[in-house]
């Protein structure tokens, strides 16, 4: 069972420098699981999503790859490839 959880504050997961840049990590935030992504470049980002794929049901997106689809910063699930959209 999957239950959407909104937080309105960041929770403290692990430093910064603990996340390799442009790659995720995964945190269990609230009793789910989050993937957590450092994206290096002139101005460092954090984004957090949830670990869940939808397609597979499996916990695997933050071992997916970051990339970009056009202006779109996107994280391609290892198991189908599907993208998802790191802002939205």
């Amino acid at each position: 069972m999957h239950r959407d959880i909104k937080l309105d504050k960041w929770t403290s997961v692990c430093k910064l420098d603990d996340i390799v840049p442009n790659t995720g990590v995964c945190a269990l935030v609230a009793g789910q699981s989050v993937a957590v992504f450092h994206l290096d470049g002139a101005e460092p980002r954090v984004f957090a999503i949830a670990n869940l794929d939808p397609n597979s049901n499996a916990s695997v997106l933050a071992r997916g790859l970051v990339g970009n689809l056009g202006e779109r910063i996107v994280v391609a699930s290892p198991i189908y490839k599907h993208h998802f959209d790191l802002a939205t």
